[in-house]
């Protein structure tokens, strides 16, 4: 009785010890798949579940979440790298199962988003200046807008010093400080009309997961948007 019932736990040990190897594997798997998914492209992608008990998984129960892509492209912006942190996440699995990461509650979750100034570029030049008048510059913690006009036909050098600025839930835009031509500084409303046309918001709604930005940071040459779950009631 006592050897069948030793024999029964180590079974039981034994079980319980393939779940937790084998479960939340085949949920990365399937998450690294939504994920590749929802997005244009991506080049780099990991996924790392944790739950104890594994079987938790089955029912869309996750201790810890990490998602961490580089080189992808969201809605036509090219973003370095993302990196989405979870804890205490509850996810639909038949929809994950379907293609689609689908997070129906989180009780906290932070991203970081890194832009550089190679994307931001392609992004402007592709939705603003399609005549590649204007190059972004990320000097220091500011970013600039340099570039040329014609006036009077002669091309002027042109500068516009400025931040980024967040202005929604979900997006962020350049928002020029200063103009500066050869070393001088410009009235506003000549700024203002440079700009006019210029207009660049970010908006990131289209990430892998729902967020809110939360700060901005420009950093060696790089962007920086740092996010958190979406209060309720947000889209």
């Amino acid at each position: 009785m006592r050897l069948s019932i030793l024999l029964a736990l180590a079974i039981a040990v034994i079980l319980a010890g393939a779940f937790q190897l084998a479960i939340p594997p085949l949920l990365e798997h399937e998450i690294q798949k939504a994920v590749s998914a929802s997005v244009d492209q991506v080049n780099y992608i990991t996924v790392d579940a944790q739950a104890i008990p594994a079987t938790k998984v089955v029912l869309g129960r996750i201790d810890k979440l990490t998602i961490d892509a580089k080189e992808l492209v969201v809605e036509g912006l090219p973003i370095a790298a993302f990196l989405a942190s979870f804890q205490g996440v509850q996810v639909d699995v038949r929809q994950i199962l379907r293609g689609q990461l689908a997070v129906q509650s989180v009780r906290r979750l932070r991203t970081t988003v890194l832009l550089d100034e190679d994307g931001l570029n392609q992004y402007f030049w592709e939705r603003v200046d399609k005549s590649k008048l204007f190059s972004i510059r990320l000097v220091g913690g500011f970013a600039r807008l340099v570039g040329q006009v014609s006036l009077l036909g002669r091309p002027i050098e042109l500068t516009l010093n400025g931040k980024f600025k967040i202005v929604g839930p979900t997006a962020v835009e350049y928002v020029p400080t200063e103009l500066v031509v050869s070393q001088t500084r410009i009235p506003n409303f000549l700024l203002d009309a440079v700009m006019q046309e210029r207009r660049f918001v970010i908006d990131l709604a289209h990430l892998p997961v729902p967020v809110e930005i939360e700060s901005i940071k420009v950093e060696n040459g790089r962007v920086y948007v740092f996010g958190r779950e979406r209060q309720s009631g947000e889209k």
